[in-house]
């Protein structure tokens, strides 16, 4: 729900915000079942590197959902941490075009006031 401040600012969930926020709600339900999918059917020793990779995809975005939903000034900073392992991650095996992706929502939750204003607690 968007509302306004005193100083008639935007403030509140919405507008370019939601699209991250889907991104960071896919990640989870993705990582999760890649996960599992590992677990169950590869050596696990085998792929350590692919379930860790898992793990910290799951539990970066799901405690920036958390404190961007709670509208916490340390969803912006995990955010921030979420979108420079995804660059990371996406530069490392090729996929060039997440990585881009990465830059420009590192960018929006960088420099945006929407951002800021939202998560000022």
């Amino acid at each position: 729900m968007t509302t306004r401040n005193k100083d008639n600012t935007l403030k509140g969930i919405s507008g370019w915000m939601v699209i991250p926020i889907l991104g960071m709600s896919m990640t989870i339900a993705l990582q999760l079942f890649d996960a599992l999918d590992t677990l169950m059917f590869y050596d696990i020793y085998l792929y350590a590197d692919v379930l860790t990779t898992n793990v910290l995809l799951i539990v970066l975005a799901s405690a920036s959902l958390f404190c961007i939903f709670k509208k916490l000034k340390l969803g912006k900073y995990l955010s921030i941490a979420y979108f420079v392992v995804v660059i990371v991650i996406n530069t490392y095996t090729y996929s060039y075009l997440g990585a881009i992706f990465g830059v420009l929502w590192l960018a929006y939750f960088l420099f945006s006031k929407r951002v800021s204003n939202t998560l000022e607690n």
